[in-house]
């Protein structure tokens, strides 16, 4: 099964949870225009307005309103006790700022990861150290079918890929089990002047870019 996921980590106490997500809601409002330029084209009553086109503005504004809630602003956490990792998917630029790590995971292409990627959590930069001084040997035991592996073999890229396999064996539940996940949104149904205040952002957004689009046709 092919997969994909930006997971942004966070090496902190359990007592400390709470203030963090405070801390990621403020930066959260903090990059309302950042976010909302990344967003707009998928808010309802402009992604879906030939479909919307006979709903009332109330009930566009609503569906606004839910996205911005439950869609832009709601991700998926997950916590590691044992190394009181916090990682949470998909952050948007300038909250992730805020994280110790933010990392791509896929499998689409070689897992050839810089040792120094993994820096900012420290069970990773060990996971990497490990591997990166690894001798050839231990990584030869490593091969599901060592015969495939003609002479001469590239040990750092198996060095490398290693480490990131490892450290994604640590994540990957998270990905595919929605039992060991929870979802949390950043604002609630009574923030109403956040909710309006974004997705005017939004709207913005989408009336400058429908602008140049109109110009540069009209050139």
């Amino acid at each position: 099964m092919s997969y994909s996921a930006t997971i942004n980590f966070k090496t902190i106490k359990e007592g400390e949870l709470y203030d963090f997500l405070k801390k990621i809601k403020d930066a959260c409002k903090s990059n309302f225009a950042k976010i909302a330029q990344d967003n707009f084209i998928f808010m309802p009553s402009i992604n879906k307005d030939y479909l919307l086109k006979n709903d009332s503005d109330y009930a566009k504004e609503q569906l606004d309103r839910a996205w911005m809630r439950n869609g832009v602003f709601s991700y998926r956490f997950f916590y590691i006790s044992e190394h009181n990792i916090l990682g949470v998917f998909g952050v948007p630029d300038g909250v992730a700022d805020i994280f110790d790590l933010t990392c791509y995971f896929q499998n689409s292409c070689d897992q050839d990861y810089d040792f120094k990627d993994w820096k900012g959590i420290p069970i990773f930069e060990q996971i990497a150290e490990k591997w990166k001084n690894a001798t050839n040997e231990e990584v030869y035991k490593t091969f599901e079918y060592p015969e495939e592996h003609a002479e001469p073999i590239d040990y750092d890229y198996y060095r490398r890929s290693n480490a990131y396999g490892e450290i994604w064996k640590m994540c990957e539940t998270y990905l595919y089990n929605e039992d060991d996940v929870v979802y949390v949104s950043m604002f609630g149904g009574y923030e109403i002047a956040e909710q309006k205040g974004f997705c005017k952002k939004c709207r913005d957004a989408y009336d400058q870019w429908r602008e140049k689009v109109n110009t540069k046709g009209g050139e």
